[in-house]
């Protein structure tokens, strides 16, 4: 059995588990939206990213299986900046129709938009803070029902007006 380390905490897991679900027997949630316990890892969805040490590059947990040894980071400024860069592409490709979706209010992607985008200041399409959204209008903060994409589209315009 696989003795590793994730964000400082020691743990032991039988060999095969998925860091994912080493992760969560020391109380370190990673955020996914294609990983399933009972299905095949496809790691296509990139949101649960994580440091390896040693590791070349960011590695998916849901496909990645515990080693001996291991050291893991889940919230390192690699990881993060990976987790908004994810978080982005999917909002930039996401429908809009949200007020009309049963997950309107309870939506994993609404709810991670808030978590890794929080406080940070809106920035447009050149990375120029914005002037026609405050952080107190953003996502649910005040349109609960609505997705967190229409949070972001004054984002995505170059021509902000205050």
């Amino acid at each position: 059995m696989p003795k590793l380390t994730i964000n400082g905490k020691t743990v032991t897991c039988d060999a095969g588990t998925p860091l994912i679900e080493a992760a969560k027997q020391v109380g370190e949630h990673i955020p996914y939206f294609c990983y399933h316990p009972s299905l095949t890892r496809p790691a296509s969805c990139r949101m649960c990213l994580v440091e390896v040490e040693k590791a070349p590059k960011l590695m998916p947990a849901c496909y990645t299986t515990v080693a001996e040894g291991m050291v893991v980071l889940t919230k390192s400024d690699k990881v993060i900046r990976a987790r908004k860069a994810v978080l982005e592409f999917l909002l930039l490709n996401h429908p809009v129709d949200c007020p009309i979706c049963d997950q309107a209010g309870e939506c994993t992607l609404q709810n991670l938009y808030l978590v890794l985008r929080a406080g940070e200041p809106p920035q447009d399409a050149q990375g120029q803070q914005g002037q026609g959204l405050s952080h107190r209008s953003r996502g649910r903060l005040r349109r609960r029902a609505l997705c967190a994409l229409h949070a972001l589209r004054p984002l995505l315009r170059t021509d902000h007006q205050d």
